[in-house]
């Protein structure tokens, strides 16, 4: 029989790994965390929708001395960010002062949520504001194939973003120097350092890696006072995500199915129901009107969402790698020490099949399946 691969899903069973109570308390966890994510996905494109109509019946006929373009331009990323920020705020504020709390757990000191918010609302508008811009500018200079453009403003956003996710996070998360230089071996030729995370803000053994040139893994108090084979499990796990570039694989491929995404989304304006929907609310409206961001915007998210288990599925499959790697690097890790992490960490311990295909990393059982299986090989 072949050994556990890292492209397809090791069969497992989450009762031989998880008691009944860990499996009930697991859902009565993760159930409204997931209803909660599905309103709030539902909300913004709502909101979009709802902001496009306000853009389109109250802006004026067309980009005239009345509304200049730098005004439409405004207010249409304007929409599109609250459209986003507005029910993110009330899904994360339900989760850690009502959810957290309810499920027996400190929620997050009301300081660090709203540095991370805001945070969060910075890198937002400046996202929206340079794709938005850059688009325009594709539109501009591709004419009627504006959505050339498009698909290079969309490949260079993600880009950058991808790029500028690290420091950002770094707003809303302080970091501590470890002297420990235990885990040097492990990175091997990498460069890289090991830093302790704010506990408040990251609770739990987690670990993570961030950076491009010069990597930096962090790790929480919790992981720090693990067992050290676990320790040097997760941090072997992180390192090989950054031998093979897992990130930027992801944020290239994210990049081409947000690009093919745009494209499905101009062949859906160039339909003759949607122009005469348009032309309802503006006639003549072309593609290069600002105000048409907010419904480009949410033809994107819905794009997106429909490819979004192939995402999740290269996603997976570099969770499985890196898995694979830590137990053959940093050594056999107990049984015991693994199920206990993804207790600890809250994770859905068994997942329904219709949600496994969105989440970026296998189910609880299926990792502790595959480590069975390598430390038996």
């Amino acid at each position: 029989m072949s050994g556990p691969t890292a492209w397809w899903p090791t069969p497992h069973d989450p009762a031989q790994w998880f008691s009944s109570d860990e499996l009930r308390y697991s859902e009565r966890y993760n159930r409204p965390v997931r209803r909660v994510a599905l309103v709030r996905a539902l909300c913004q494109v709502a909101l979009l929708g709802v902001g496009q109509w306000l853009l389109l019946e109250r802006s004026g006929s067309g980009v005239d001395i009345a509304t200049p373009w730098l005004v439409c331009f405004g207010l249409a990323v304007t929409v599109i960010v609250v459209a986003w920020w507005v029910p993110t705020v009330m899904a994360d504020s339900w989760f850690e002062y009502r959810h957290e709390p309810r499920i027996g757990h400190r929620p997050l000191p009301v300081g660090r949520f709203v540095s991370g918010l805001g945070a969060a609302l910075f890198g937002a508008m400046l996202g929206v504001a340079g794709l938005a811009a850059l688009f325009h500018l594709g539109v501009r200079l591709f004419g009627d194939l504006w959505w050339v453009g498009g698909v290079l403003a969309v490949v260079l956003g993600s880009v950058g973003l991808g790029l500028a996710g690290p420091r950002l996070s770094r707003l809303a998360t302080s970091f501590e120097p470890i002297d420990d230089h235990s885990f040097d071996q492990l990175a091997g030729d990498l460069e890289v350092s090991f830093v302790r995370m704010d506990d408040d803000a990251n609770p739990g053994p987690n670990a993570m890696a961030m950076g491009w040139r010069r990597v930096t893994v962090a790790m929480t108090s919790d992981l720090l006072e693990a067992d050290e084979e676990l320790q040097r499990h997760v941090v072997a796990h992180e390192l090989s995500h950054v031998r093979h570039r897992d990130a930027h694989m992801a944020m290239a491929f994210t990049a081409l199915v947000e690009a093919l995404a745009l494209i499905l989304v101009a062949r859906l304006v160039t339909t003759d129901r949607v122009r005469a929907w348009l032309d309802q609310l503006e006639p003549e409206l072309s593609i290069d009107d600002p105000r048409l961001l907010p419904f480009i915007a949410a033809g994107l998210v819905v794009g997106v969402a429909g490819v979004r288990p192939l995402l999740a599925w290269l996603s997976r499959a570099h969770e499985r790698r890196a898995d694979l790697e830590a137990h053959r690097t940093a050594g056999p890790t107990p049984e015991w020490a693994l199920r206990q992490l993804h207790v600890t960490n809250r994770g859905d311990l068994a997942p329904p099949r219709w949600v496994r295909i969105f989440l970026s990393h296998p189910a609880p059982a299926e990792r502790l399946e595959l480590a069975s299986r390598v430390q038996r090989a």
